[in-house]
């Protein structure tokens, strides 16, 4: 009896390390992810959330998604393809709910992000629009394209210029980045402004990286009466 007791012992632990060692290489080998025993799936679990969300079956991906979110729940992305899945399958109430759960958890998720700022935009939510295009605007992963298309309506109003420019006056290392890249994909009136905004709040800009926002926005117009020629040659 206990040998019997010791071997089924053994086969159980045999089977919780190769299933573990398994899902380890499925974090490289995602083919063989719906090969690893269910118990054992952690990184399998995302790759099959996302075969199911790719392939658009939407009982699956929900199913999946939400073993995904049971088993593990911290990281954002998890919640994100929850939220996704819930709007497939037609949940559009859940998945808003749970992709500002995700955005709450994940300030550093750019797609979580991205979804909340297009969300904030289409019901015109002003200072949640500025913060999660501020969030995206200092990461340096986003993608230009993004912040190009996004950027005019989250920032189209005076007061939402005025909000974006108190949160990136006090973010010395946020600057340099802004004052290139912000200035590059932000319509010229936009940037104009909201460099002279931050300004008026104490941002102490570099006068190299002024300039340099300065030739940027030459570039791309002929306009001589802009706010930075005045600070530019007041402060450099």
């Amino acid at each position: 009896m206990k040998t019997v007791l010791w071997i089924a012992l053994l086969t159980v632990v045999a089977t919780i390390v190769v299933g573990a060692q398994l899902d380890r290489q499925a974090r490289i080998s995602t083919e063989i992810a719906q090969y690893v025993p269910p118990p054992s799936r952690a990184f399998a679990q995302s790759h099959l959330t996302a075969q199911a969300l790719r392939a658009g079956n939407h009982e699956e991906a929900l199913s999946q998604a939400r073993r995904l979110v049971a088993r593990r729940p911290m990281p954002a992305e998890h919640l994100r393809m929850l939220a996704l899945a819930q709007a497939m399958a037609g949940d559009q109430s859940a998945s808003i709910i749970t992709l500002q759960a995700a955005a709450r958890r994940g300030w550093r998720d750019l797609a979580v992000q991205e979804a909340m700022l297009r969300l904030a935009i289409e019901n015109e939510d002003r200072g949640e629009s500025v913060r999660r295009y501020a969030a995206l605007s200092a990461a340096l992963q986003t993608d230009d394209a993004v912040l190009r298309e996004l950027g005019p309506a989250a920032l189209a109003t005076s007061n939402a210029r005025a909000d974006f420019a108190a949160i990136l006056a006090p973010a010395r290392r946020w600057h340099r980045l802004f004052l290139s890249r912000g200035v590059r994909t932000l319509p010229v009136h936009i940037a104009d402004e909201v460099i002279g905004k931050a300004v008026e709040r104490g941002a102490n800009f570099e006068c190299s990286d002024l300039r340099q926002a300065q030739r940027i926005i030459a570039d791309k117009t002929k306009a001589k009466q802009l706010g930075i020629v005045t600070i530019v040659s007041r402060q450099c």
